[in-house]
């Protein structure tokens, strides 16, 4: 099982993944849910990490999960 980081800066990005998670920088809600929507099938990830902007952005279908 992996984890993955969806972040809105490149900053967030490379720390995690000084710490062995994969992930990538998103902007846009459409953006951020297209990817989110992808990650939540692929059945080798576990945990969806997202910083606080790109939560405030989805954060309503996020809950629905």
């Amino acid at each position: 099982m992996k984890a993955y980081v969806i972040s809105d800066n490149a900053d967030t990005v490379a720390g995690m993944r000084l710490a062995g998670f994969e992930g990538e920088v998103i902007r846009g809600r459409e953006n951020i849910l297209h990817r989110l929507d992808e990650l939540i099938q692929d059945p080798d990830i576990a945990i969806v990490l997202m910083t606080t902007k790109t939560m405030n952005l989805v954060g309503d279908v996020v809950s629905n999960y």
